[in-house]
C-alpha cells in the first residue's frame, strides 16, 4: 500500500528594514553640526578674536615741540596723555648725559620747561598712571636698563633710566629712573618730590640736583 507524505514547506520571512526614529535622526544631525563647529568655525573665531587689553583707553600718537621742532612719541593711558619719551628740550641749565635718556633738569626749571599744552605731572597724576598700569615694571622700556632691569612696557610708556645728578655729578644713569613731580616739600624748601623707578615709590630730592622730566598733557 502506497503511503503519500506531504512535507511542510518552510519559507524565509523577508526582513523589513526599520526606519530610523526621529530622535536618532536629530542626534545624527546634531553631531554633524558639533563637528563642523569644533573643526571649522571655532578655530576661525579664535584666530580672529582680538587680544585682550586693559579696560581703559590706550592710544599712541606724536607731538612736535614748536620751540625746537623735536617730535616726541605720546601715549594715552586712561584719561591721561603722556609723552612716551623723556623731555629733551635744551634749556640753559639742563644737562644731557646720554641723548636716549633725555635731559636732566633742576626742579624749578622742570616746573617751567614743558612745551605749550603740557605740564610737569603732580604726584597724584603719577600715581593715577601707576595704579592703572598695576606696577612700574609694566611702564618700563623693554631695553635700556642695566642689570636685567628691563620692564615689559605693556602700554608704550617706555620709561628709561636717565638717572640724576648727585652733587652736580651724573649718578646711576642706566640703572634708575628719577622723574620730578610738581609737588614741593612744605617742610623743606630745598627739596622737591620725585618718583623713583628704583624703589617703586616717591621721595624727596635736593632741588640743587637734577632729574628727568616726563610731561603730561593739560
Amino acid at each position: 500500500m502506497a503511503i503519500s507524505l506531504t512535507l511542510p514547506v518552510f519559507t524565509m520571512a523577508q526582513e523589513v528594514p526599520q526606519q530610523p526614529s526621529a530622535l536618532s535622526t536629530f542626534m545624527h544631525i546634531l553631531l554633524i553640526f558639533i563637528l563642523i563647529y569644533v573643526f571649522f568655525i571655532l578655530p576661525k573665531q579664535k584666530k580672529q578674536k582680538p587680544e585682550q587689553t586693559d579696560s581703559f583707553t590706550q592710544k599712541k600718537g606724536t607731538f612736535t615741540d614748536p620751540r625746537d621742532g623735536k617730535t616726541y612719541k605720546t601715549v594715552k593711558i586712561g584719561n591721561q596723555t603722556w609723552m612716551a619719551e623723556n623731555l629733551e628740550y635744551k634749556e640753559s641749565l639742563s644737562q644731557c648725559n646720554d641723548q636716549k635718556y633725555g635731559r636732566l633738569y633742576y626742579w624749578k626749571t622742570a616746573k617751567e620747561v614743558s612745551p605749550p599744552g603740557w605740564h610737569l605731572p603732580s604726584r597724584v597724576e603719577w600715581m593715577t598712571l601707576v595704579n592703572l598700569a598695576g606696577s612700574l615694571n609694566k611702564l618700563k622700556a623693554t631695553s635700556g636698563w642695566n642689570n636685567n632691569g628691563n620692564g615689559t612696557d605693556n602700554y608704550g610708556f617706555s620709561a628709561l633710566p636717565g638717572g640724576c645728578t648727585f652733587f652736580s655729578e651724573p649718578h646711576c644713569i642706566g640703572d634708575v629712573g628719577y622723574w620730578w613731580t610738581s609737588d614741593d616739600n612744605i617742610n623743606n624748601d630745598n627739596t622737591g618730590l620725585f618718583i623713583s623707578f628704583a624703589n617703586e615709590g616717591c621721595n624727596y630730592w635736593d632741588k640743587a640736583d637734577k632729574c628727568s622730566v616726563r610731561c603730561v598733557q593739560d
